[in-house]
């Protein structure tokens, strides 16, 4: 298990999740540690999108890797993150193999506003 020191603030200015977990009396708000469990599998997509809460940037370049934090952003409702996946993503050359993948994401980024304009580049 990993260990990240996060400003709760710097967290929680634009990201409705985290806000609610540092602000409105749930058991993390009077906490001095709070602790956030997340699948193996989701542990690298989870802290790329913890480094763009910090620093608006991915470090991540294959479409793989910008799907996979895109559905982590999704997880954790960070519509920003969210945004620049869908940029990064759509400046990236689509192949049908592309173009299947993203129609096979679940519908809660489909219908999402921060990723409308890759839906209309895929369709």
């Amino acid at each position: 298990m990993n260990s990240e020191l996060l400003t709760s603030l710097i967290c929680s200015l634009s990201y409705c999740l985290f806000m609610q977990l540092f602000s409105n009396g749930m058991g993390e708000s009077e906490q001095y540690h709070a602790s956030l469990r997340v699948n193996d599998s989701e542990e690298a997509s989870l802290m790329e999108l913890l480094k763009f809460m910090y620093s608006n940037n991915l470090t991540v370049t294959s479409a793989l890797a910008v799907l996979d934090v895109l559905m982590v952003a999704n997880k954790f409702d960070v519509a920003s993150c969210m945004r620049h996946c869908s940029r990064l993503l759509r400046n990236l050359p689509m192949t049908p193999e592309s173009v299947l993948v993203y129609l096979d994401l679940p519908s809660s980024i489909l219908t999402a506003e921060a990723f409308q304009s890759l839906a209309v580049a895929v369709k």
